[in-house]
C-alpha cells in the first residue's frame, strides 16, 4: 500500500509542475469578420495581443477571407504595421481557404508614409506561419511613379527562428513579399508558393528592386518552394529596371534546396553586403527562363559556397543596357575600378561550381554560362554548359587574385553550326586580366584547366 500511495503522489506532481498547455485563439472569437467585407485588423491585433509572450500560442484563422483595411504609422514608416506581432506564435490556417487580402487603395500613391507590413516584428523569436494565403492586391496597391514602397507580407527585424510552412503569397507591388533584416538567425521558408502575376509586375513599374524573399539572417533555408515572376509582354512597363530578384540572401550557413524559380533577374543573389559570409550551399534547384540564374555581390570576404546540380536556364531582356544573361556571375571582375558599388570588392575562397546544367534560349543575346573572378581555391567541374554565343566559362583578373582553382571536366555544347558561330564574340573557355596598375604581376596563380570538351554540331 505504502509503495502504490507514493507513485500516486509523484504522478500528481508531473502533473502540476510539467509542460504548459499549447493556447489556441481563434480569431473569430474576437470578431474578424470571415467574409472580407469589413475590416479585420481591429479584432486580429486583439487576438495577437492575448496571447502571452512566454507561452506558446496558436492565432488560428478559420476558412474565410480577412480584409486588412487600415494601419498603424510610427515615426518609422518603414515601420508601420497592420499587425504587430511577439514571442511564440504561430499562425494557422486552413490553406488558401483562410486568405488575408489587402483592402483596395490602402497603400497605394505617392505618399511614403502610406506603406505598411502586414505582419511587422522587431527582436521576435520563435514565430510560425503556418498554411495561410496572403494577398498583397499589388494591382489596386501600386506605389505612384518615381516612389519606392516597402509594404511586404511579413517584415521582421532582429530576432531568431521564424518559420513558413505552406504559406502562399501573391500579388506583390512593394520592394518584397518576405523581408527578414537585421540581426537573426535560423529563417526556415518550406513548401510554400509566391507569385507575382502580370497585372502587378505593371502596377509595380517603378519598384527598381525588387526580391520575393530577402533574408539577411544567418542559418537561411529555403526549400521545396515555388517563386514565379510572370513576364510583362505589353510594353506597360519599359520604363522599370528588371531587377525582380527570386531570393536574396546575406547570412552565413545558409541553403537554398529543390525550389523551381521562374522569369527572376536574378534567381538567387547572394550578397555579402555588410558582412563577411561562409558555408552557403545552393543545391537541387530549378531555374527556368531567368536573365541571371546566380549573381554574387562581392563587398566583404565570401568562404566556402557550393552550387551543387542546378539546373538553370537563361535568356536576355530586351531592354537597354540589360542584353547580358548569365547563369552564374560574380560581376565586374576586371573593372577598371575596384570597390563596393562595382560588386567586386572581396574574394571568393573555397567555391564549389559542379554538376550543374546552365542552357540559355535560342532567342538569348549575349548568353554566358559562368563568370567569376576572385576565386581563391576554387572547383568549377563537370558542368554541362549549353547553347552560349559569348562566353561559356570566363575566369576574370582581379587585384585580389585567383589561385589554386580547377576548372576541370566541363562539357560546353552548341547546338549551332560552326560555320554560324560568331568567333570575334563566343569564347568557350576565357582567362582575362586586364587588372589596371598592374601590368608587371598576373593575377592567376595556379590554373589548372584539363579535361574540358567542346562539342559543336557539325
Amino acid at each position: 500500500m505504502m509503495m502504490k500511495y507514493k507513485l500516486t503522489i509523484c504522478l500528481l506532481l508531473l502533473g502540476l509542475y510539467g509542460p504548459k498547455a499549447q493556447q489556441l485563439i481563434n480569431v473569430s472569437d474576437w470578431g474578424a469578420d470571415l467574409s472580407g467585407k469589413t475590416d479585420a485588423v481591429p479584432a486580429i491585433q486583439k487576438a495577437i495581443n492575448a496571447a502571452k509572450s512566454d507561452q506558446k500560442t496558436i492565432i488560428f484563422f478559420p476558412k474565410g477571407t480577412y480584409r486588412i483595411g487600415s494601419f498603424t504609422a510610427t515615426s518609422y514608416s518603414l515601420e508601420n504595421y497592420c499587425l504587430k506581432i511577439h514571442d511564440n506564435i504561430e499562425f494557422r490556417g486552413e490553406g488558401e481557404k483562410s486568405k488575408l487580402l489587402l483592402a483596395d487603395h490602402l497603400l497605394e500613391g505617392k505618399d511614403n508614409n502610406q506603406n505598411a507590413h502586414i505582419f511587422f516584428g522587431k527582436n521576435i523569436q520563435q514565430v510560425s506561419f503556418n498554411n495561410l494565403m496572403i494577398d498583397l492586391n499589388g494591382e489596386q496597391n501600386a506605389p505612384g511613379e518615381g516612389v519606392k514602397k516597402n509594404h511586404a507580407a511579413i517584415f521582421i527585424t532582429h530576432g531568431h527562428e521564424v518559420t513558413l510552412n505552406h504559406v502562399k503569397i501573391i500579388n506583390a507591388a512593394g520592394t518584397n513579399m518576405v523581408n527578414i533584416k537585421g540581426n537573426g538567425s535560423g529563417l526556415s521558408i518550406t513548401n510554400s508558393l509566391f507569385l507575382n502575376e502580370m497585372k502587378v509586375q505593371q502596377a509595380n513599374c517603378y519598384q527598381y528592386d525588387f526580391s520575393f524573399l530577402y533574408s539577411e539572417w544567418d542559418r537561411t533555408s529555403i526549400s521545396n518552394c515555388l517563386i514565379t515572376m510572370q513576364k510583362d509582354t505589353t510594353g506597360a512597363c519599359e520604363k522599370v529596371r528588371p531587377y525582380n530578384g527570386g531570393i536574396e540572401i546575406h547570412g552565413s550557413n545558409s541553403r537554398v534546396s529543390g525550389c523551381k524559380i521562374e522569369n527572376c533577374f536574378p534567381g538567387l543573389y547572394i550578397a555579402s553586403t555588410g558582412k563577411s559570409m561562409r558555408n552557403i550551399i545552393v543545391i537541387r534547384n530549378d531555374f527556368r527562363n531567368c536573365t541571371k540564374g546566380i549573381s554574387f555581390w562581392l563587398e566583404h570576404p565570401m568562404d566556402s559556397i557550393q552550387i551543387i546540380n542546378n539546373n538553370i536556364s537563361i535568356i536576355s531582356e530586351k531592354i537597354e543596357y540589360f542584353n547580358n544573361c548569365t547563369g552564374i556571375e560574380a560581376p565586374n571582375g576586371n573593372a577598371k575600378v575596384y570597390n563596393n558599388v562595382l560588386a567586386n570588392a572581396a574574394p571568393i575562397k573555397h567555391l564549389v561550381i559542379s554538376q550543374n546544367v546552365i542552357e540559355a534560349a535560342p532567342s538569348a543575346e549575349n548568353a554566358s554560362g559562368i563568370i567569376l573572378h576572385s576565386v581563391q581555391n576554387g572547383r568549377i567541374e563537370n558542368n554541362q554548359i549549353v547553347n552560349m554565343n559569348r562566353f561559356g566559362l570566363a575566369l576574370l583578373g582581379s587585384r585580389w587574385g585567383s589561385e589554386d582553382c580547377k576548372i576541370q571536366k566541363n562539357r560546353l555544347q552548341t547546338e549551332k553550326p560552326y560555320n554560324s558561330i560568331d568567333r570575334n564574340q563566343f569564347c568557350p573557355i576565357l582567362i582575362s586580366d586586364k587588372t589596371p596598375n598592374n601590368s608587371d604581376t598576373c593575377s592567376f596563380s595556379n590554373i589548372n584547366i584539363s579535361g574540358n570538351r567542346l562539342q559543336i554540331k557539325n
